[in-house]
């Protein structure tokens, strides 16, 4: 069984990033403009059943409840 070496330490220090969180921000919104229909869309498709099973078991449950005996 070898042994691990331990975690060797980075110096980043001289590291910069060509962007800032603002624009990672700015881009995100960006695309929710550009895709925002289709996200919507999408969502709508994969939830429709859950909320069309949920008020169909409502209304079963509403009618077994009031009905005359």
């Amino acid at each position: 069984m070898a042994i691990m070496p331990a975690a060797v330490n980075a110096d980043f220090s001289g590291v910069s990033l060509p962007f800032t969180p603002a624009d990672m921000i700015t881009t995100a919104v960006s695309f929710l403009g550009i895709y925002g229909p289709w996200i919507l869309l999408t969502l709508g498709v994969v939830f429709s059943p859950v909320l069309y099973g949920l008020v169909m078991r409502l209304m079963s449950w509403v009618a077994k409840k009031f009905q005359t005996r």
